[in-house]
């Protein structure tokens, strides 16, 4: 017996060849990055307003301000601030060259001439600096992410429309036991319905991953090993409940180690759930 960490441990460093493919952005929620990706831009690309307002030197933060220009976001500034002039800028719109500071437009008012008064004692610079936020080359997502909408941001904003991830694993589900039924049945007397293949099923669906439902195997070793065999030729993890046990009709330990299926453990020191059984076979997993 092994304590949930070690068992934990022993599927995380247990390694098998994935094949990779390229997929839209759109589609790539819930998939598996299988390259570390770097930034081919800094970000800002420029210093940028941070705010609606007007672009100034801070030495002139309490003088009388002349607005030279207006900067909207996109465009590229035309004239340098010189002492006591300041630029209309939009947020997101480059700052202009002399500029070290974006007074917001709520903390200023305009003069019956046109000029600008700052209206605060201070202010910070309300400026998001070139490379702040990322530099160029650096890494930005690590192979292994599980992307989230989060991800797609950065993946679009790093020019990645098609990123690589890992092919997305098809799930193999079995339940075991002459107990068993199908929802759809009424139980016989000592019956009760399959619940556990459903949940399964739904929670690999949760995942947006394809599962292969073999149905309800027998409590016989030919019926164990007949859906062992099929799951393991449709899919690339099976998960089977039940016949993991210490009873005699609980034949699936010694069915995996008959089909060569590599036994990694097989009791966890949990409660329930202490006959949990691991392994591996081709490169494909088992749960039992």
């Amino acid at each position: 017996m092994i304590t949930f960490e070690e068992a934990l441990s022993i599927i995380n460093n247990t390694r098998v060849s994935c094949t990779t493919e390229k997929v839209r952005l759109e589609t790539s929620t819930g998939r598996i990055l299988a390259a570390d990706v770097f930034s081919d831009v800094e970000m800002p690309p420029f210093d940028k307003a941070a705010v609606d307002g007007f672009a100034c030197r801070r030495a002139d933060l309490h003088e009388l301000l002349e607005i030279i220009e207006v900067i909207p976001a996109g465009t590229q500034p035309v004239k340098a601030v010189a002492p006591g002039k300041c630029a209309r800028i939009m947020t997101g719109a480059m700052v202009p060259e002399g500029a070290d500071t974006v007074i917001m437009v709520e903390h200023t008012e305009m003069t019956e001439d046109g000029n600008v008064r700052f209206m605060k004692d201070k202010t910070s610079a309300n400026i998001a600096f070139r490379a702040e936020d990322v530099k160029l080359g650096q890494q930005v997502l690590s192979k292994g992410t599980l992307l989230k909408p989060q991800h797609i941001a950065i993946l679009a904003a790093v020019g990645i429309p098609e990123p690589l991830v890992y092919r997305k694993p098809v799930i193999g589900i079995i339940s075991t036991g002459d107990e068993l039924t199908e929802p759809g049945n009424k139980p016989r007397t000592g019956q009760i319905r399959n619940s556990n293949a459903w949940q399964l099923m739904a929670q690999a669906g949760q995942l947006n991953l394809t599962t292969i439902y073999t149905g309800i195997a027998a409590d016989s070793p030919e019926s164990v090993k007949t859906h062992i065999k099929q799951a393991f030729e449709k899919s690339d993890i099976v998960l089977l409940t039940g016949g993991v046990s210490m009873g005699d009709f609980d034949h699936v330990p010694e069915v995996m180690q008959e089909l060569g299926v590599e036994i990694l453990f097989k009791s966890i020191a949990v409660q329930p759930g202490r006959p949990t059984v691991f392994g591996i076979r081709d490169e494909k997993f088992i749960f039992g």
